[in-house]
């Protein structure tokens, strides 16, 4: 994927790929809807789609200049969400962490009750009433 997009590609954090996943960050709507289609032409040139089910569009307002705009792909709207989980960690549009850090705690708690629960019987029923206790929900 690099080598075929090379000449396209933006340094982080305007432009993130890993394997096949892209994500494309801007301070304006047009900007990303033109690279957008940028990268659709030059993977459709090489017989790659961009799966349209699973394109997001995330629009964060910081107090910029910025008003929404919608980005489309194949003249369909893509859906707006308010975060996304990319390479592990969550995104969210306000710039808050806090889905993120409660999504690494829980995975914590899942694999130390995982490990103290991996004996067998004696820990039957135990693992999902603590758990239920310990889970963290923002």
């Amino acid at each position: 994927m690099d080598a075929l997009t090379s000449d396209i590609q933006e340094e982080a954090p305007w432009c993130m790929l890993f394997a096949d996943d892209i994500v494309l960050v801007g301070e304006e709507g047009p900007e990303i809807q033109r690279r957008l289609a940028k990268w659709k032409e030059r993977l459709e040139n090489v017989g790659l789609k961009i799966c349209r089910t699973k394109t997001k569009h995330m629009f964060c307002d910081f107090g910029g200049s910025s008003d929404f705009t919608q980005i489309a792909l194949d003249g369909v709207s893509l859906p707006v969400c308010s975060d996304f989980k990319y390479l592990g960690s969550i995104l969210q549009n306000d710039g808050n962490i806090d889905r993120d850090v409660a999504n690494r705690i829980n995975a914590a708690i899942s694999v130390s009750m995982n490990k103290l629960c991996s004996g067998g019987d004696r820990c039957e029923g135990k693992k999902e009433m603590i758990t239920d206790h310990l889970e963290i929900h923002i």
